[in-house]
């Protein structure tokens, strides 16, 4: 047995290396074939994963989760960057849809193989089981088409200097500075009551085997909304993550109060938002996903999502002990009220997003560029208002120099 601070350094080991390492790794994955990257990784985690059963110690075991994420930050980028390279733009909405629903059924089924495993056979087996499953994804990994990086030159800034250039890209773009900004809060609002569903829905009265099949219902709407939001993803994002964030924030909302009240909810009623809030959380991700690689070029894009990736990460890290002392000081459902009250506000700056973007369709863009090409790079439903506008005299779009 370990102490419990050790779960607490796990917890640090897994998530510290996308904050720290993210980031310049984000840099590197832009300069670099993105196949050959999401090869390397995929093998280095299978070579890492099984040395885990070399680990005689805990510190020498958080020392390779630590180094097995570090190379998952490689990876997840080069995956970013590979979805916008691969899919069309407007193909963007369903690449993401099936990118996610796909996570989302791993999350599902994941931890029912591992107990099985765990029930015939010893650890050490269930983590050479894990090296085998990420050795076949790097050989399924070679079967992707080259795709080639950045080009290398002389003038090539340095790495922290091409993170420069990431911000001041992400501040001339507000649709893209939206995207990364509501899905940062969001994961915010959701990790300061994420860890405590668990005991607040043992404060409702259901048992560990209900406990299950609420979380199988979380999941199932997770997948199902995933597959259903590609569409909606492409046509009008910020609506869809607007109109799917206040419904989710209103039945998170109605958790707290519940467990504040001292209801009594039948166990039909906590499936059915259970898989409601699933299906609005991926419906919110999907749309968010597809602006950021919609807004981003292609040059950059392994750099924005490893910086995406690294503002949700601090939120994974530090969100969880905002509701805990929430939790502690006022109770368990204070901390599903904070988050669903963060959600609702966020979905209302989707909200006030969705409506400049029907109001402007291109004039929120910063720096445009000439007419042949103003309208490739605006949502769709902005299109034909682009069209007529640089069809008139008048039209003088902020920071453009059309002349």
């Amino acid at each position: 047995s370990v102490e419990p601070r050790v779960f607490a350094l796990l917890a640090v080991a897994m998530g510290l290396p996308y904050v720290v390492v993210g980031p310049l790794a984000g840099v590197l994955v832009d300069r670099a074939p993105l196949r050959s990257v999401m090869v390397a990784a995929n093998f280095g985690k299978a070579a890492v994963t099984a040395s885990f059963v070399l680990a005689g110690r805990w510190e020498i075991l958080l020392l390779l989760v630590f180094l097995r994420n570090s190379i998952d930050a490689f990876y997840a980028p080069a995956k970013q960057a590979a979805l916008k390279a691969l899919a069309a733009q407007e193909d963007l909405g369903g690449a993401n849809a099936l990118s996610l629903a796909v996570n989302q059924m791993s999350k599902i089924a994941g931890p029912a193989v591992g107990g099985v495993l765990l029930a015939t056979m010893a650890a050490s087996g269930v983590f050479l089981f894990n090296a085998c499953v990420a050795t076949l994804a790097g050989l399924l990994t070679l079967r992707l088409v080259h795709l080639p990086g950045a080009p290398m030159d002389a003038a090539h800034p340095g790495l922290f200097a091409s993170l420069g250039e990431v911000r001041r890209m992400v501040v001339e773009r507000p649709r893209l500075a939206a995207a990364l900004g509501l899905m940062a809060a969001g994961f915010w609002a959701m990790f300061l009551y994420d860890s405590l569903i668990a005991p607040l829905v043992a404060g409702l009265g259901f048992n560990e085997t209900e406990l299950g099949l609420i979380l199988a219902a979380v999941g199932a709407g997770g997948v199902l909304g995933a597959l259903g939001s590609g569409r909606g993803a492409a046509r009008r994002p910020f609506a869809v993550v607007a109109g799917a964030g206040a419904l989710g924030a209103l039945l998170i909302i109605g958790l707290g109060f519940a467990e504040r009240l001292g209801l009594v909810l039948p166990l039909a009623g906590i499936l059915t938002g259970g898989f409601v809030i699933g299906l609005v959380s991926a419906a919110i991700l999907v749309p968010l996903r597809t602006v950021m690689q919609a807004e981003t070029p292609p040059d950059r894009m392994a750099r924005v999502a490893s910086v995406s990736e690294a503002a949700n990460t601090m939120a994974l890290l530090a969100a969880p002990f905002a509701g805990a002392a929430l939790a502690d000081a006022l109770g368990l459902g204070a901390a599903f009220i904070a988050g669903g009250a963060l959600a609702l506000v966020n979905a209302l700056f989707a909200f006030r997003r969705a409506r400049r973007d029907a109001r402007g369709g291109c004039l929120n863009h910063f720096r445009l560029p000439p007419p042949a090409a103003l309208c490739r790079q605006v949502s769709i439903a902005g299109r034909e208002k682009c069209r007529t506008a640089i069809r008139r005299p008048w039209f003088r779009p902020r920071g453009s120099l059309i002349i």
